[in-house]
């Protein structure tokens, strides 16, 4: 079970803090694999912000964008 935590499989969502209209969302991370994979890697994304992940783009893109959810601060 410890190792299933450690990979993110059978975590709950977790509440974010209050934005600045008082609003709080679940937020959740999941990984796929734990192994290393050739290629692309799919990220899907619903809810605030989700217009953020579409087409393709870098990997390092997806902390910002978890971030700008998380905090409300797009990262430059």
């Amino acid at each position: 079970m410890i190792k299933n935590n450690f990979y993110g499989k059978g975590t709950l969502p977790f509440r974010t803090s209050k934005d600045k209209s008082g609003n709080q969302f679940q937020f959740a991370v999941a990984w796929s694999t734990s192994d290393d994979v050739y290629g692309s890697v799919i990220a899907k994304a619903e809810g605030l912000n989700a217009e953020m992940l579409k087409g393709k783009i870098d990997n390092t893109e997806i902390y910002r964008i978890m971030y700008a959810t998380l905090f409300g601060k797009i990262l430059n």
